[in-house]
């Protein structure tokens, strides 16, 4: 059941321009819990936490959500269901599977739902603030252990470590001869991964092979503490 003690303890504190939440979840403590902290963020407003569908639904009937947060197990029902109702019934909010699973049957289902990203409940509470923000801007949003699985299912090309590591790299601005003493590899070698990179992503210079990594965010750019 909705525990009705929401209104009292989540006032909602944000400002007319803040993301307007909805949290499905059938786990009331940890949906509580998570509410208090975006409600306090002043950047969120928590307009309610539902256990089930017929609760998100009737709050979807009488509030405007921008983003609603759906588990994937609510009790006895299958969350995908009220993610697809949801994208059918209200296709101009951003709906974000968040779940304790992430093997790729709970994802795929998720996504083939038409979800706007999948992100996990043991996440560090910044990446969901992230991602809860990505999607309310039109993005996408995918928890790093459920990547793999997306960019294979989008298409996008699989890298191997090494390459991986040089387009990090590259993106970072390193010359060849930077990558060859970093890796402790020769300039020929280095050359031979670059080229292997720009095939695999479709790209004829280095220049556009950083670019489509930061516009299908294949690395991560964020700075190392």
């Amino acid at each position: 059941m909705r525990d009705d003690r929401i209104d009292e303890v989540l006032p909602g504190t944000g400002t007319p321009s803040s993301v307007r939440l909805l949290i499905v979840d059938d786990h009331s403590m940890l949906a509580v819990a998570l509410a208090r902290v975006l409600d306090s963020t002043g950047t969120f407003a928590v307009e309610g936490v539902c256990a089930d569908r017929a609760e998100a639904i009737e709050v979807l009937g009488r509030s405007t959500i921008d983003v609603a947060l759906v588990d994937l197990r609510l009790g006895g029902e299958d969350g995908t269901v009220l993610i697809r109702e949801m994208r059918v019934g209200w296709p101009e909010m951003a709906v974000l599977a968040l779940s304790g699973a992430s093997d790729a049957d709970h994802v795929g289902r998720a996504i083939d739902a038409g979800c706007h990203g999948y992100l996990l409940k043991g996440q560090p509470i910044a990446e969901l603030i992230d991602g809860i923000g990505a999607v309310a801007r039109g993005e996408t949003a995918f928890a790093p252990d459920v990547m793999e699985f997306v960019r294979k299912r989008s298409g996008q090309p699989t890298l191997s470590a090494r390459e991986n590591e040089l387009l990090r790299m590259m993106v970072a601005g390193a010359t060849t001869m930077d990558i060859a003493s970093e890796l402790y590899i020769s300039g020929h070698t280095v050359r031979n991964h670059i080229k292997n990179v720009l095939a695999k992503l479709g790209a004829h210079s280095r220049a556009e092979a950083v670019a489509i990594a930061l516009r299908r965010r294949l690395v991560d750019v964020s700075p190392e503490q």
